[in-house]
This record gives C-alpha cells, structure tokens and sequence, in this order.
C-alpha cells in the first residue's frame, strides 16, 4: 500500500478523509496525493442569459473557494514532505478521478452527503469512481466519522472477482487486525468439483499470516442483504466492512447490486470496496 489518492472536493469530509489518509500512510510507509476534484459550478448549477456575466463570475468565485477550503485542510493535515497536492482543470470529476486512481492501492472517498455535497459532486460519484477504475477504494461514512479503522474487520465474500480483488486489496490491514470475520451466504464452502485439497477465502487467508473466523450460511437470506451485512458489523463492533462493488455502465445510467447501492446509502463504517 505505497500509493495512497485522496479525494478532496472543498466539503467539511474532507477533513476525515485526510485524517484517516495520514494514518494509513505513517502505518504502511505510503505516499499520499491529495486530489481536488468536483464538478464545476458553470456546469452544474444552470443560469440564463441575463446577467451571465456577473453570474459566471459568481459560479467561478464558488469553484475557487471550494479548492480554498480543500487546499487549507491539506496543509493543515500535515501529512509531511512525502504528501503531493494535485486538481483536476475544468472537467468532469468522475472520469478525472477515475483515472487518477489508477495510479493508486488505495483511493480514500467520502460516502455522498445531499447536504454538503449538492453541486458539487453527482450522488453516483463514489461507485461511479470504483466501477469505472476498477481499483480498490475506501469509503468514509458522512454522518460518522471514522475511528482506527481495521482492527476488527468483517469481510462480506462470494466466489466473484469483484470479492476477490476487495480481498486482496485489504490484505495489508487485515494482516494486521485483532480480529477477521468473513461472512458468506449463498455459496458452498468449497468448490464441489475440485477434488483434493481445494482453494477457499479461508485457506487464503491462512496463506497470508491471516486467521479469520468464518461464519458462512448456504442461502441468501430474505429481504435486504445490505442492511443485513451492516447489522452484522455492528453486532462484530467492526471497523471495517470488506466487499466487492457491484454493478455496470448501461449507455449513460449506472445500475447498482442491491447490496452495493444499500450499503452506499446506508453505510456508519468505512468500507473497502472494488469492483
């Protein structure tokens, strides 16, 4: 975990995410660059022609003082000589960031707030980011800011590529964690035509100096499978909640798995996703 992006977009979130950014990198040794990127008021907000010039003016003001705010909290997070600061021009935030974090381990998001993030960003920003880089990010809740993350971690797996990059992506914290809950629902434990000694996220795990508890359930159960996976981190007084990201572009509309688009919505921890 050498390459450490954090997104910054002007919002009081910022704050925590270069908190928890700053941690990571003095845990693991990691470079930090502290990205500003949002969508541009003279896109965002629309206004007519009478007095556009003076309105453009005025949309052009709020874009600088969002990367005021944003280059101020940088400075104050003292992340140290090894932290870069870097911002995105005149352009769309999603495929900007989105490309930036494929430079990075690990890219640091914030859980979209309607409050504080209207205009700013697109509330499809986060998972729009993870699916469109497929590379690992972390995702801090709005409404709680986040502790030491990874001292109790859960991990929510299924055989899927999506599970198996969070997985791997978070193999540096869950190495270092006090406790590793994998829960899985919907599965057999092991492959059924693999005869022998077969791979499972168990042996996995095992392999990598990581011993974890399983807790798995051979079928999905009924009703909302996010909320259920977030009411099993709060009973595991997790910090950290591990999982693939899922869903796909179709024409201009993003569409989300249920869980993904529940715990995005709903999420009170950090969460380590990709896709």
């Amino acid at each position: 975990m050498r390459s450490l992006l954090v997104h910054l977009d002007g919002t009081a979130h910022g704050e925590p995410r270069l908190r928890v950014a700053g941690e990571l990198a003095r845990r693991f040794g990691s470079h930090v660059t502290a990205l500003f990127a949002t969508t541009p008021p003279l896109l965002a907000i629309p206004y007519g022609d009478a007095g556009g010039a003076a309105i453009a003016q005025v949309l052009f003001d709020l874009q600088a003082t969002w990367r005021g705010r944003a280059f101020a909290a940088f400075e104050a997070a003292g992340l140290g000589a090894g932290a870069t600061w870097a911002e995105l021009g005149p352009t769309a935030a999603i495929p900007g960031v989105a490309g930036q974090a494929l430079y990075a381990d690990l890219t640091v998001l914030g859980q979209y707030d309607p409050d504080a993030h209207d205009h700013v960003l697109p509330s499809d920003f986060v998972s729009s980011v993870v699916i469109a880089s497929g590379r690992p990010a972390l995702v801090l809740p709005s409404a709680v800011p986040p502790g030491e993350i990874g001292r109790k971690v859960m991990l929510a797996w299924k055989p899927t590529p999506s599970s198996a990059r969070a997985l791997a992506a978070s193999l540096p914290l869950l190495r270092l964690a006090q406790e590793v809950t994998v829960l899985g629902y919907g599965y057999g434990p092991a492959p059924a035509d693999v005869q022998g000694v077969p791979l499972d996220v168990e042996r996995y795990l095992r392999l990598h100096g990581v011993q974890a508890r399983l807790q798995h359930y051979g079928e999905e159960p009924n009703g909302d499978l996010g909320e259920l996976l977030l009411s099993r981190a709060a009973d595991l007084d997790a910090d950290l909640l591990v999982m693939g990201c899922y869903g796909h572009s179709r024409a201009r509309e993003l569409v989300l798995g249920g869980v993904t688009r529940t715990v995005l919505r709903s999420m009170t921890l950090p969460v380590l996703m990709s896709h």
